[in-house]
């Protein structure tokens, strides 16, 4: 069962770097989980959200369709960036936005429902599905 889509292929290996800055953008209590397994993974990862503040990770108090201020937490060439709100359309347009204006080497972008995969990989991004991740999970845990 498929619940990452990459333009690696699944079985490759990550190209990032241990010093490649990670970014995560939106998803609350989600988000900061997934910046802080980064970060314990080796990564330099921040978590960027205007709703939650992190005491676990270094974070930015910002909106994620600012982009001006985007700007300032670093985001740019060299980065990967992590788009995790719970509404799928504002992932693509966080995705669309960081794109277009930061240029990051990678995005990777939640997709919280089955039918926004296709979508947001016709947009070009990466795409991780929420739903399906949890149900493959669940059912290797029973």
């Amino acid at each position: 069962m498929r619940y990452a889509s990459n333009t690696r292929g699944r079985d490759e290996p990550s190209t990032a770097s241990a010093d490649e800055a990670w970014y995560v953008l939106g998803g609350g209590h989600v988000g900061e989980q997934i910046a802080r397994y980064l970060g314990e993974a080796g990564h330099t990862a921040s978590f960027v959200d205007d709703t939650h503040e992190s005491s676990v990770v270094p974070s930015h108090s910002v909106d994620p369709t600012d982009v001006r201020a985007l700007t300032e937490t670093g985001i740019g060439p060299g980065s990967t960036v992590v788009v995790t709100t719970d509404d799928d359309g504002r992932n693509l347009l966080v995705a669309q936005l960081v794109r277009v204006h930061l240029e990051p080497d990678r995005i990777v972008v939640l997709a919280n429902s089955p039918e926004t995969v296709r979508l947001l990989e016709d947009a070009g991004h990466e795409s991780i599905c929420a739903t399906t991740a949890l149900s493959v999970s669940v059912t290797e845990a029973l």
